[in-house]
């Protein structure tokens, strides 16, 4: 196989993996907007180890887009 059937094959999957990446970072954003919801959801009172959780996770990312998907 040569350099250009090699790059043809490449090309041909690009599509899919831009998709792929889209389809992950929506998902990883939807997280993280529902993290920020359940912080306004839950209040303040009384100060939890999950809200303050959720507070970092509004500016750690990764933290927030899980605690977004949990409960």
């Amino acid at each position: 196989m040569n350099i250009m059937q090699m790059k043809t094959r490449l090309m041909a999957k690009a599509p899919y993996v831009i998709v792929l990446w889209l389809l992950v970072a929506l998902a990883a954003g939807y997280g993280w907007v529902m993290n920020i919801v359940k912080i306004v959801d839950m209040g303040f009172e009384p100060l939890s180890g999950l809200v303050i959780f959720r507070c970092i996770g509004v500016f750690v990312p990764p933290l927030g887009v899980i605690l977004g998907y949990i409960g």
